[in-house]
Parts: C-alpha cells; structure tokens; sequence
C-alpha cells in the first residue's frame, strides 16, 4: 500500500470509528502533543486537547445519534490530506 492510499484509509477509518461511536478508536488517530485550535464550549474543558476532544465526540455523539459521514472528494499532497465531507445524523 502507497503512503498516499494509507493516509485516506486512515481518514476512512477515523470516520467509521466516529460514525460507530467508537470515540477510543477516533481519538487513536490523533498524536499525544494533538493542538486543538477549536475555541468552541465543548472543547473548553481545561483537561488537555485530547481529552476536549474526548468531550466534544461524546458531546456530538449524545446530540447525533446514527451519524454518517461521507467522503466526496479526497486530495493528498505528501503527508497532508484534504477533504470535501458531509455528515448525516
């Protein structure tokens, strides 16, 4: 498998992870020293970045329930990979 088709499987497989709920399994894609630059309520809860996230993913998982997300345009460039995504709930 080329690096390039690993990262966009790695972004598919963070997204079924989140649509299953499965917030352990999401949250393993993130680095330990993981920056989150989000000012939102549901980030703000002085833990650390990944344990905001933690809260924000149990957050949207009690708000939406059933999510789905689907994926409709991926570009990679090197180590970097965009989306074009849309989620249903």
């Amino acid at each position: 498998m080329s690096r390039q088709a690993g990262n966009k499987s790695r972004l598919r497989d963070l997204l079924s992870a989140s649509d299953a709920g499965d917030i352990d399994v999401a949250l393993s894609f993130y680095a330990q020293e993981y920056v989150d630059h989000d000012a939102s309520e549901a980030r703000l809860n002085g833990g650390g970045a990944l344990e905001a996230l933690r809260a924000a993913f149990r957050l949207f998982s009690s708000a939406f329930s059933e999510t789905r997300h689907t994926l409709h345009d991926v570009i990679e460039e090197g180590d970097r990979v965009a989306a074009r995504i849309s989620v249903e709930a």
